[in-house]
């Protein structure tokens, strides 16, 4: 789809969803997993005012959703953080210690503690994710192998805590499923071939257990707005083969 990703399309996504199942918080599915099927969560890595937008749409028709931030300035803002929290979505850390501390894992705790505290000096934060940083050789996710979720009072790591039974869906890349991402996948969860947001659409429908993960900045409110972003995934996917070539 030329169009996908609109506020439009992804009104129309929600509205699906929130027929189905309302409260789609990460932190709900931990709590409540016989009960929960769908789980709806974004990935602030640029762009916070995005984030806010698809927030406020998501309130306007009483679907809530998790929100992991970044502690960086292109993602980090504390005034949008407190009003999504504020209408009830999930907020959460998303992590990149690994790579920001070159592999130093001291350096890695000590960047996570504090990252967590300056979060919830705004809100509660009960769990965690991954943020893939492509252009680093360091996987964040190996930080658990030194670290636990309980030295930070967490409950759960979005990647490392879900059940094998979700489709999972994610427009890294700049397309649902997309070829070229190259850390956002969860082993144990099936990923769909999806030609766009209606092919979501539809597994929401059926019945299945659906994992959305969105980047609240290639969602637009226009065309050109969108095609825009699409240029930009495309320039960052030409590095991305060029840094992983044998992925």
């Amino acid at each position: 789809m030329a169009n996908d990703f609109t506020l439009e399309t992804y009104e129309s996504l929600c509205q699906t969803i929130s027929s189905v199942q309302e409260d789609c918080r990460f932190i709900h599915y931990l709590e409540n997993k016989n009960d929960s099927r769908i789980i709806l969560r974004h990935d602030v890595d640029r762009k916070p005012k995005n984030a806010l937008r698809m927030a406020k749409l998501e309130y306007r028709i009483d679907l809530k959703s998790t929100y992991y931030f970044r502690c960086v300035p292109a993602s980090f803002d504390a005034n949008i953080i407190r009003q999504i929290s504020g209408m009830g979505h999930e907020i959460g850390y998303h992590y990149e210690v690994m790579s920001r501390a070159k592999g130093d894992l001291h350096k890695a705790k000590e960047i996570f503690q504090e990252d967590v505290e300056r979060l919830r000096s705004i809100c509660e934060v009960r769990t965690a994710c991954m943020h893939g940083s492509p252009t680093s050789d360091k996987n964040n996710i190996d930080f658990w192998r030194y670290a636990m979720l309980s030295d930070y009072g967490l409950q759960g790591e979005a990647y490392l805590d879900i059940g094998g039974e979700f489709h999972y869906c994610t427009d890294t890349g700049g397309k649902w499923n997309c070829n070229s991402n190259i850390r956002d996948k969860i082993s144990i969860c099936d990923m769909p071939s999806l030609q766009g947001t209606e092919n979501i659409i539809s597994e929401v429908s059926s019945g299945s257990h659906v994992y959305i993960n969105s980047h609240p900045e290639r969602w637009a409110e226009s065309l050109f707005e969108s095609s825009n972003y699409r240029m930009k995934d495309r320039a960052i996917n030409i590095i991305k083969v060029a840094i992983h070539p044998r992925r």
